[in-house]
Protein backbone atom coordinates (compact mmCIF):
# COMPACT_ATOMS: atom_id res chain seq x y z
CA UNK A 1 0.00 0.00 0.00
CA UNK A 2 1.40 3.19 -1.04
CA UNK A 3 1.85 5.91 1.69
CA UNK A 4 -0.29 9.48 1.60
CA UNK A 5 -0.14 11.58 4.85
CA UNK A 6 -3.01 14.36 5.34
CA UNK A 7 -2.34 17.09 8.08
CA UNK A 8 -5.38 18.86 9.95
CA UNK A 9 -4.26 21.92 11.50
CA UNK A 10 -7.02 22.84 14.66
CA UNK A 11 -7.21 23.61 18.37
CA UNK A 12 -7.63 20.32 19.39
CA UNK A 13 -5.65 18.11 17.34
CA UNK A 14 -2.25 19.65 15.94
CA UNK A 15 -0.95 17.14 13.24
CA UNK A 16 -2.75 14.33 12.11
CA UNK A 17 -1.70 11.45 9.68
CA UNK A 18 -3.42 9.85 7.07
CA UNK A 19 -1.66 6.46 5.41
CA UNK A 20 -3.55 5.42 2.32
CA UNK A 21 -2.84 4.88 -1.69
CA UNK A 22 -3.48 7.32 -4.19
CA UNK A 23 -4.86 6.61 -7.90
CA UNK A 24 -3.49 9.45 -10.05
CA UNK A 25 -3.89 9.91 -13.77
CA UNK A 26 -0.73 12.02 -14.73
CA UNK A 27 -2.23 15.14 -16.10
CA UNK A 28 -6.03 14.29 -16.23
CA UNK A 29 -7.88 13.46 -13.38
CA UNK A 30 -9.66 10.20 -12.64
CA UNK A 31 -10.66 8.53 -15.98
CA UNK A 32 -13.96 7.03 -16.47
CA UNK A 33 -14.68 7.82 -20.04
CA UNK A 34 -17.46 5.62 -21.43
CA UNK A 35 -17.74 6.47 -24.99
CA UNK A 36 -18.12 2.51 -26.31
CA UNK A 37 -20.01 -0.44 -25.53
CA UNK A 38 -17.86 -3.38 -25.65
CA UNK A 39 -18.02 -5.40 -22.81
CA UNK A 40 -15.29 -5.86 -20.95
CA UNK A 41 -14.87 -9.35 -18.12
CA UNK A 42 -16.83 -8.26 -14.83
CA UNK A 43 -14.65 -7.43 -12.53
CA UNK A 44 -14.01 -10.36 -9.56
CA UNK A 45 -15.10 -8.76 -6.21
CA UNK A 46 -12.49 -10.84 -3.46
CA UNK A 47 -15.00 -13.18 -1.31
CA UNK A 48 -13.89 -10.49 1.72
CA UNK A 49 -15.21 -7.56 -0.02
CA UNK A 50 -19.00 -6.09 -0.28
CA UNK A 51 -21.02 -7.25 -3.06
CA UNK A 52 -22.43 -3.75 -3.18
CA UNK A 53 -21.04 -0.05 -1.20
CA UNK A 54 -22.89 2.73 -1.55
CA UNK A 55 -21.03 5.22 1.46
CA UNK A 56 -24.38 7.60 1.37
CA UNK A 57 -25.73 4.51 3.52
CA UNK A 58 -23.37 6.02 6.84
CA UNK A 59 -25.47 8.48 8.71
CA UNK A 60 -25.30 10.28 12.02
CA UNK A 61 -21.88 10.41 13.42
CA UNK A 62 -21.28 7.58 10.86
CA UNK A 63 -21.41 9.97 8.09
CA UNK A 64 -18.95 10.72 5.50
CA UNK A 65 -20.11 12.76 2.75
CA UNK A 66 -21.91 16.41 2.69
CA UNK A 67 -25.31 16.64 0.91
CA UNK A 68 -24.30 16.86 -2.92
CA UNK A 69 -22.61 20.55 -3.97
CA UNK A 70 -23.44 22.68 -7.10
CA UNK A 71 -20.84 24.76 -8.88
CA UNK A 72 -23.25 26.58 -10.34
CA UNK A 73 -22.05 28.24 -13.65
CA UNK A 74 -18.29 28.36 -12.29
CA UNK A 75 -16.13 25.26 -14.08
CA UNK A 76 -14.94 24.34 -10.77
CA UNK A 77 -16.21 20.62 -11.05
CA UNK A 78 -12.30 19.38 -9.83
CA UNK A 79 -11.81 21.69 -6.76
CA UNK A 80 -15.52 20.22 -5.33
CA UNK A 81 -14.41 16.81 -5.83
CA UNK A 82 -11.07 17.44 -4.42
CA UNK A 83 -12.54 18.83 -1.17
CA UNK A 84 -15.34 16.25 -1.40
CA UNK A 85 -12.70 13.18 -1.10
CA UNK A 86 -10.48 14.90 1.18
CA UNK A 87 -13.51 15.15 3.85
CA UNK A 88 -14.61 11.36 3.33
CA UNK A 89 -11.47 10.32 3.25
CA UNK A 90 -10.43 11.57 6.70
CA UNK A 91 -13.96 10.99 7.97
CA UNK A 92 -13.17 7.60 7.64
CA UNK A 93 -9.66 6.87 8.96
CA UNK A 94 -10.54 9.31 11.88
CA UNK A 95 -14.03 8.02 13.15
CA UNK A 96 -14.53 9.89 15.88
CA UNK A 97 -13.87 12.93 14.51
CA UNK A 98 -16.86 15.42 13.49
CA UNK A 99 -17.27 15.31 8.92
CA UNK A 100 -15.18 18.41 8.18
CA UNK A 101 -16.42 21.26 5.28
CA UNK A 102 -13.85 22.26 3.11
CA UNK A 103 -13.71 25.51 1.11
CA UNK A 104 -13.23 24.86 -2.45
CA UNK A 105 -13.14 28.13 -3.15
CA UNK A 106 -9.72 28.05 -2.05
CA UNK A 107 -8.83 25.99 -4.63
CA UNK A 108 -10.17 27.64 -7.28
CA UNK A 109 -8.82 30.96 -6.17
CA UNK A 110 -5.48 29.66 -5.21
CA UNK A 111 -4.28 26.74 -6.65
CA UNK A 112 -3.87 28.02 -10.24
CA UNK A 113 -3.72 32.21 -9.77
CA UNK A 114 -2.67 33.14 -13.41
CA UNK A 115 -4.91 30.28 -15.78
CA UNK A 116 -4.55 30.34 -19.25
CA UNK A 117 -6.48 33.05 -21.05
CA UNK A 118 -8.21 30.86 -23.15
CA UNK A 119 -9.03 28.57 -20.56
CA UNK A 120 -10.82 31.28 -18.12
CA UNK A 121 -14.77 31.94 -18.26
CA UNK A 122 -15.41 35.59 -19.41
CA UNK A 123 -18.14 35.21 -16.65
CA UNK A 124 -16.72 33.65 -13.68
CA UNK A 125 -13.12 33.41 -14.14
CA UNK A 126 -13.60 30.07 -13.35
CA UNK A 127 -11.37 27.61 -15.43
CA UNK A 128 -11.35 23.98 -16.20
CA UNK A 129 -8.04 21.97 -13.98
CA UNK A 130 -7.33 18.36 -13.15
CA UNK A 131 -7.70 17.26 -9.36
CA UNK A 132 -4.43 15.33 -9.34
CA UNK A 133 -3.38 19.25 -9.63
CA UNK A 134 -4.84 20.73 -6.80
CA UNK A 135 -3.32 17.49 -4.89
CA UNK A 136 -0.07 18.72 -6.24
CA UNK A 137 -1.06 22.08 -4.75
CA UNK A 138 -1.93 20.44 -1.01
CA UNK A 139 1.11 18.94 -0.94
CA UNK A 140 2.85 22.33 -0.19
CA UNK A 141 -0.69 24.44 1.26
CA UNK A 142 -3.31 23.96 3.56
CA UNK A 143 -7.30 24.23 2.31
CA UNK A 144 -9.63 25.85 4.81
CA UNK A 145 -12.87 25.26 6.15
CA UNK A 146 -15.89 26.09 4.40
CA UNK A 147 -16.95 28.63 6.94
CA UNK A 148 -13.71 30.29 6.90
CA UNK A 149 -13.33 30.68 3.01
CA UNK A 150 -17.31 30.44 1.19
CA UNK A 151 -18.15 29.44 -1.67
CA UNK A 152 -19.06 32.19 -4.46
CA UNK A 153 -18.73 30.14 -7.75
CA UNK A 154 -16.44 32.98 -9.19
CA UNK A 155 -12.91 33.44 -9.13
CA UNK A 156 -11.03 35.87 -6.90
CA UNK A 157 -7.97 36.88 -5.25
CA UNK A 158 -6.29 34.00 -3.32
CA UNK A 159 -6.87 34.87 0.27
CA UNK A 160 -5.89 33.31 3.41
CA UNK A 161 -6.98 33.37 7.21
CA UNK A 162 -4.72 34.52 9.50
CA UNK A 163 -6.12 32.09 12.20
CA UNK A 164 -8.21 29.51 10.06
CA UNK A 165 -10.25 27.11 12.65
CA UNK A 166 -9.33 24.62 10.50
CA UNK A 167 -6.99 23.25 7.60
CA UNK A 168 -5.77 19.99 5.28
CA UNK A 169 -3.07 18.98 3.71
CA UNK A 170 -1.55 16.60 1.98
CA UNK A 171 2.23 15.57 2.60
CA UNK A 172 2.39 12.84 -0.51
CA UNK A 173 0.51 10.60 -2.84
CA UNK A 174 1.20 8.15 -5.16
CA UNK A 175 0.14 6.33 -8.47
CA UNK A 176 -1.64 3.39 -9.25
CA UNK A 177 -1.96 1.85 -12.90
CA UNK A 178 -5.55 2.45 -14.24
CA UNK A 179 -6.18 -1.07 -15.65
CA UNK A 180 -6.29 -2.88 -12.29
CA UNK A 181 -10.07 -2.55 -12.30
CA UNK A 182 -10.28 -4.98 -9.19
CA UNK A 183 -7.75 -2.67 -7.41
CA UNK A 184 -10.14 -0.19 -8.03
CA UNK A 185 -12.67 -1.96 -6.45
CA UNK A 186 -11.25 -2.45 -3.52
CA UNK A 187 -10.41 1.11 -2.79
CA UNK A 188 -13.90 1.94 -3.48
CA UNK A 189 -15.12 -0.26 -0.90
CA UNK A 190 -12.50 1.50 1.56
CA UNK A 191 -13.85 5.22 0.74
CA UNK A 192 -14.81 7.39 -2.02
CA UNK A 193 -12.37 8.47 -4.97
CA UNK A 194 -12.50 10.74 -7.95
CA UNK A 195 -12.42 10.01 -11.36
CA UNK A 196 -13.87 11.50 -14.91
CA UNK A 197 -16.36 11.40 -17.30
CA UNK A 198 -17.41 12.83 -20.72
CA UNK A 199 -20.35 15.16 -20.58
CA UNK A 200 -22.58 13.61 -23.22
CA UNK A 201 -26.46 14.56 -23.92
CA UNK A 202 -27.20 10.96 -22.23
CA UNK A 203 -25.67 11.96 -19.01
CA UNK A 204 -26.68 15.44 -18.59
CA UNK A 205 -30.60 13.66 -18.70
CA UNK A 206 -29.41 10.39 -16.82
CA UNK A 207 -31.96 9.32 -14.21
CA UNK A 208 -32.08 6.13 -12.40
CA UNK A 209 -30.68 3.88 -15.73
CA UNK A 210 -27.14 2.62 -15.79
CA UNK A 211 -24.71 5.00 -18.22
CA UNK A 212 -23.49 2.35 -20.36
CA UNK A 213 -21.87 4.85 -22.98
CA UNK A 214 -22.08 6.12 -26.63
CA UNK A 215 -22.89 3.57 -29.15
CA UNK A 216 -19.99 5.28 -31.27
CA UNK A 217 -17.07 7.24 -30.19
CA UNK A 218 -17.85 11.12 -31.13
CA UNK A 219 -16.20 12.84 -33.96
CA UNK A 220 -14.93 15.55 -31.15
CA UNK A 221 -13.89 14.92 -27.97
CA UNK A 222 -16.85 15.42 -25.33
CA UNK A 223 -15.65 18.08 -22.07
CA UNK A 224 -14.69 16.25 -19.43
CA UNK A 225 -16.52 16.76 -16.21
CA UNK A 226 -14.83 15.26 -12.42
CA UNK A 227 -16.68 13.16 -10.53
CA UNK A 228 -16.45 10.91 -7.14
CA UNK A 229 -17.14 7.38 -7.06
CA UNK A 230 -19.36 6.74 -3.74
CA UNK A 231 -19.70 3.09 -4.08
CA UNK A 232 -20.59 0.31 -6.87
CA UNK A 233 -23.26 -2.69 -7.17
CA UNK A 234 -25.42 -4.22 -9.73
CA UNK A 235 -28.63 -3.35 -11.31
CA UNK A 236 -31.50 -5.54 -9.95
CA UNK A 237 -33.80 -4.59 -13.06
CA UNK A 238 -30.96 -5.16 -15.97
CA UNK A 239 -28.38 -6.97 -14.44
CA UNK A 240 -25.75 -4.74 -14.52
CA UNK A 241 -22.92 -3.57 -12.67
CA UNK A 242 -21.72 -0.28 -11.96
CA UNK A 243 -20.01 2.44 -10.18
CA UNK A 244 -21.93 4.95 -8.34
CA UNK A 245 -21.26 8.64 -8.91
CA UNK A 246 -21.40 11.87 -7.39
CA UNK A 247 -21.44 14.67 -9.80
CA UNK A 248 -21.12 18.58 -8.72
CA UNK A 249 -24.26 19.36 -10.33
CA UNK A 250 -26.60 19.70 -7.46
CA UNK A 251 -29.47 16.97 -6.37
CA UNK A 252 -31.30 17.79 -9.35
CA UNK A 253 -28.90 15.79 -11.67
CA UNK A 254 -30.11 11.79 -12.10
CA UNK A 255 -30.92 10.96 -8.51
CA UNK A 256 -30.12 13.54 -5.99
CA UNK A 257 -27.24 14.16 -7.68
CA UNK A 258 -26.01 10.56 -7.54
CA UNK A 259 -25.59 8.46 -10.87
CA UNK A 260 -24.98 5.01 -11.92
CA UNK A 261 -22.18 4.10 -15.01
CA UNK A 262 -21.35 1.10 -15.93
CA UNK A 263 -18.07 -0.66 -14.62
CA UNK A 264 -17.77 -3.46 -16.96
CA UNK A 265 -17.71 -1.07 -20.40
CA UNK A 266 -14.57 -0.48 -22.40
CA UNK A 267 -13.81 2.75 -22.06
CA UNK A 268 -11.50 4.71 -25.26
CA UNK A 269 -9.37 6.33 -22.24
CA UNK A 270 -8.03 3.77 -19.45
CA UNK A 271 -10.09 3.55 -16.57
CA UNK A 272 -8.31 5.54 -13.19
CA UNK A 273 -8.92 7.15 -10.38
CA UNK A 274 -7.76 9.42 -7.79
CA UNK A 275 -7.66 9.62 -3.87
CA UNK A 276 -5.38 10.65 -1.13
Amino acid sequence: MGLCSLFLNSARRNILELNDTVMDAGDEPGQLLLSSKTSLPPIRIPPDYPQRVDWREKKGADQVLNPVRNQKACQACWALVTVVVLESVRKIRFEQEELKLLSPQMLIDCVCEDPPADKIDTKTGCYPYAVNKAFDWLIKNSVQSEADYPYVATRGKCLHVAVPKESLKIKKYVKIKGHERTRLLKHVARHPLAAVIEITKEILTLNDQVYEGLAMKPQEDPPRHAVVIIGYGKDEETGKNYWLIQSSWGDEWAIGGVGKVARDVKANVEMRGLFP
